[in-house]
């Protein structure tokens, strides 16, 4: 019996660790490897605020808030109705310490989520941050996030430029609150 508990506790580690990963990304595949996540750091784009790029509007912004210290994720839509391409290089939340931008995807039947450094907008397109996809994330909160509140995000761009929108705050399974 004293072989048997530490040996049930190793298969139950390795058996919830990628349900809880997965739970992390929003994303609903078998198994999520987060290795690439390790050692990376937030962007440094603390100290962004200059003028939103021209014909560039976000869309539809939510926060995936889950329980106690784990990580959250912001999804939205970036608009560019401009002539140009913008490139997305950060963000910056008023109740995180670390943000980072990421994206998942599917290698070898796992999913991935992998640190990335800039996401470009082409001109005259819109690009979706959806579970499963890319995503910002947010780390060391430091304060609750309560679904149906609301908190600001702001997106940084290339050339020190920055936007601010209102997120609305949702829960685990990522439905909105009416």
């Amino acid at each position: 019996m004293k072989l048997l508990r530490p040996c049930l506790a190793a298969v139950l580690a390795v058996a919830c660790v990628p349900a809880l990963a997965q739970h992390m990304s929003g994303n609903n595949m078998p198994g999520h490897d987060m290795s690439s996540h390790a050692g990376h750091h937030a962007s440094p784009v603390k100290a962004a605020n200059g003028p939103a790029p021209e014909g560039v509007s976000v869309k539809d912004c939510w926060i995936r808030a889950l329980p106690g210290s784990l990580p959250s994720a912001a999804y939205f839509q970036v608009v560019n109705d401009s002539d140009r391409q913008v490139t997305l290089v950060g963000l910056q939340s008023p109740a995180h310490a670390r943000t980072m931008l990421h994206a998942s995807s599917m290698q070898d039947g796992m999913s991935r989520m992998e640190h990335v450094a800039s996401v470009p907008v082409p001109a005259h397109e819109a690009l979706e941050f959806r579970p499963g996809g890319y995503h910002g994330m947010l780390e060391q909160a430091s304060r609750t996030l309560e679904p149906g509140s609301r908190l600001p995000l702001i997106l940084v761009f290339d050339g020190n430029r920055t936007l601010a929108t209102d997120c609305e705050v949702r829960g685990p399974d990522g439905a909105p609150r009416h």
